[in-house]
């Protein structure tokens, strides 16, 4: 073999490569359509990673600290944590996590108090009920710039129905 032709392991080799890329490029563009199509899906999927049972999520341009007190059906306190949370900018968001809250099914009080308000709110206290432990997880959005309040729990399987909580 002369120094120009190529041995058959640098010609499939090259192959495979252009191949590969063609594979790398196809499957990218179909994620890509797929995602615009499904961002919802795709949005609920990432949070189920990174959510808890119960998430305090500051929407605010202040950081915002306080305490959060929960109670199970059985009045037994379930979680009762002290928080501090830095002011949302926009390439971060800024929120704390609590898993393993739910033991069953069934109403559980929740009681937040705020150091500071939030456009005149400083404490909420709500029953929020729980039917299914396993998915269910409670958001509490503090200062969300299109909610209805300045304190909104919400329980929910998937954060794509926290539109039912924000202004339209």
């Amino acid at each position: 073999m002369d120094a120009k032709t190529p041995a058959a392991s640098e010609t499939d080799r090259s192959n495979t490569d252009a191949y590969s890329r063609r594979t790398v490029v196809a499957v990218g563009g179909t994620l890509s359509v797929v995602s615009l199509a499904g961002c919802a899906t795709l949005m609920d999927l990432f949070a189920d990673f990174v959510l808890e049972d119960v998430n305090v999520l500051n929407d605010t341009s202040a950081p915002v600290s306080g305490t959060l007190q929960i109670t199970a059906p059985d009045d037994g306190v379930v979680l009762e944590e002290s928080f501090d949370l830095e002011e949302t900018d926009e390439n971060e968001d800024s929120q704390v996590e609590y898993g393993d809250v739910w033991g069953a099914s069934g109403d559980y009080e929740v009681q937040l108090e705020l150091d500071d308000e939030i456009e005149g709110d400083a404490s909420k206290t709500e029953s929020v009920s729980v039917t299914d432990p396993d998915e269910e997880m409670l958001i509490i959005a503090l200062g969300g710039a299109d909610a209805d309040d300045p304190i909104v729990f919400a329980v929910v399987t998937d954060v794509s129905e926290l539109e039912e909580y924000v202004d339209e």
